[in-house]
C-alpha cells in the first residue's frame, strides 16, 4: 500500500476544512433571502416545464430545455429551485476549485489556486443568481462544471473524461445558447490548432464534438423560433429609431406602417405587447417570421463597422455590468472587504482588467504552443473569446444586455486568473529544472 505523503494529508486536510467554511459561508448566506424573486422570464420557464417531457412542445420551444427540465424535476417550486440552485452552485465551484489546484504540479500555489477559484465564486456576479427563478445560476454551475471537465480531459485523456465532458458540453448549450457560439468558436480554434497539436485525432474529435454540440443548439434554437423575439426587441429599440437601418430593411421588404412606427424605441413589452398582440401589424409580423431572421444577418454584415465596433461604444455595460438590481430581498455580499472584492473580481477597474487580460492572453498564445502547454489553451479561449461573444450579445438582443454580458465578463476574468496559475506553474517548474543544472555546470 502506497503511503500517504505528509504534505498531501496536509493539503487534503485544508481543502477539507475550507469546503466546510465555504459550505458555511453561502448556507448561512441564503438564510438572509427573504423569499426566491421571479422575473419576466420565469413564467415561460414554467409554462415550458409544464409541457410533457417527450412533447415536442418542451424540446422544441422559445426557452432552451435544461432549465425547464432542471424546473420540472423541481415541481416549479421557487422555494424548492432555490435550495437546489445553491447546492448545485456549492457542488459545481468546488468540483472546479479541486481541478484547477489537483492539476498544478507547484505545492504552495495548490493552496492559493484553491482558495482563490472558491473565493471568485463568492463574489456578488456569481452568488447574486441563486435565489432568482432565472436560468442563470444553473448556467454558472454547468460553465464550472464544464471547465473542470475540459481541464480533466487536457490533463488525463480517456474515454470516461471524453463522456464527461460531451455530456457537460450538451447540457451547457441546451442551457442557454449563447454558450453554444462559445463552444462554436474553441471547435473552430482546435481546427485550426490541429497541425500543431501533438494528438491530431484526438483534437479532431474534441473539435468535432463542440461543433455538433452548437449545431443541436442552433437547429433546437431555429426550431422554436427563439431568435423572434429578441429580433423584435431589437428592432424596436435600435432598428426603429435609427433613419439609416431603417430605410435598409424598408429596401429590403419589410412592411414599414404607422401602426410599426409607433413601436419605435419602446421595448416589446410595453402597450400590453402591442408588437406581438396589434392586429395593425399582422403583415409586419408575417414578413419578419418569413425573413426578418436572414435580412438581419444581411443587415448586421451591411452594417459590419457598427456590428463589430458597437461594443466599444458601450464598455461600461459591456464588460463591466452593474447586475445588482436583480438582487433579491435580503441579499448582501458574502465577501465585505472591497479590496478582497476588487481582487477576487475586479468592477472599479473593470475595463482596465479586460485589456490586460486580451494582452496577456495573446502574448501567452506563441508560448503555450512552443513549450507544449496545453492547458493554458482552456484560459485562453475564454479570455479571447470574449470580445467575439460580446459583439454576439450585443447584436443578438437589445434587451437586458447588461445581464446578457454577465458570462463572456466571467470568463474573462476567471479565465485570467486560471491563466496565471498555469503560466506561475510552468515557470516555477521550469526554474527549479534550472537550478541544478547551473549547479552541475
Amino acid at each position: 500500500m502506497k503511503q500517504i505523503k505528509p504534505k498531501h494529508f496536509i493539503l487534503a486536510f485544508f481543502m477539507v476544512i475550507s469546503c466546510i467554511s465555504y459550505i458555511w459561508m453561502r448556507t448561512q448566506y441564503s438564510t438572509r433571502i427573504h423569499s426566491p424573486r421571479s422575473f419576466g422570464d420565469t413564467p415561460d420557464y414554467f409554462r415550458v416545464a409544464s409541457e410533457p417531457l417527450f412533447s415536442a412542445s418542451f424540446w422544441i420551444a422559445d426557452r432552451a430545455p435544461v432549465i425547464p427540465l432542471f424546473f420540472k424535476l423541481l415541481h416549479n417550486d421557487p422555494e424548492l429551485i432555490f435550495r437546489t440552485q445553491l447546492c448545485f452552485s456549492m457542488v459545481a465551484w468546488i468540483v472546479l476549485a479541486f481541478s484547477v489546484a489537483l492539476v498544478l504540479q507547484n505545492f504552495a500555489l495548490k493552496f492559493i489556486a484553491f482558495m482563490t477559484v472558491l473565493g471568485f465564486s463568492l463574489t456578488q456576479n456569481i452568488i447574486i443568481w441563486d435565489p432568482l427563478i432565472l436560468s442563470d445560476s444553473v448556467s454558472l454551475s454547468l460553465l464550472a462544471l464544464f471547465l473542470a471537465s475540459g481541464i480533466w480531459l487536457i490533463t488525463n485523456w480517456n474515454w470516461s473524461t471524453l463522456l464527461v465532458f460531451s455530456l457537460l458540453g450538451s447540457f451547457l448549450v441546451l442551457a442557454r445558447d449563447s454558450y453554444a457560439y462559445l463552444l462554436l468558436m474553441a471547435g473552430l480554434a482546435l481546427l485550426a490548432l490541429i497541425f500543431v497539436m501533438p494528438y491530431r485525432g484526438r483534437t479532431a474529435l474534441v473539435s468535432g464534438i463542440l461543433l455538433l454540440l452548437f449545431l443541436v443548439s442552433n437547429t433546437l434554437a431555429t426550431a422554436g423560433n427563439r431568435w423572434y423575439v429578441p429580433f423584435l426587441m431589437t428592432l424596436g429599440l435600435r432598428i426603429l429609431p435609427n433613419s439609416e437601418y431603417l430605410s435598409y430593411f424598408r429596401e429590403q421588404g419589410m412592411p414599414v406602417s404607422e401602426a410599426l412606427m409607433e413601436r419605435a424605441g419602446k421595448p416589446l413589452h410595453t402597450d400590453d405587447l402591442a408588437f406581438l398582440n396589434d392586429p395593425r401589424l399582422d403583415e409586419f409580423r408575417q414578413w419578419a417570421k418569413a425573413s426578418g431572421r436572414g435580412i438581419y444577418v444581411k443587415f448586421l454584415w451591411h452594417f459590419r463597422a457598427d456590428t463589430f465596433q458597437e461594443p466599444l461604444k458601450h464598455l461600461e455595460v459591456i464588460f463591466n455590468p452593474d447586475i445588482y438590481y436583480y438582487a433579491a430581498t435580503g441579499f448582501r455580499p458574502i465577501i465585505k472587504n472591497q479590496r478582497l472584492n476588487e481582487l477576487l473580481y475586479p468592477t472599479h477597474f473593470g475595463i482596465l482588467t479586460v485589456l490586460i487580460a486580451n494582452v496577456l492572453a495573446a502574448a501567452f498564445v506563441f508560448p503555450a504552443l512552443k513549450y507544449r502547454q496545453w492547458i493554458w489553451i482552456l484560459p485562453l479561449m475564454l479570455i479571447l473569446f470574449s470580445y467575439p461573444q460580446a459583439i454576439l450579445i450585443w447584436n443578438a438582443d437589445a434587451n437586458d444586455i447588461a445581464r446578457h454580458s454577465l458570462y463572456h465578463n466571467i470568463e474573462l476574468r476567471l479565465g485570467l486568473w486560471m491563466l496565471l496559475f498555469f503560466v506561475f506553474d510552468f515557470l516555477f517548474l521550469h526554474f527549479k529544472r534550472l537550478i541544478p543544472e547551473r549547479i552541475n555546470t
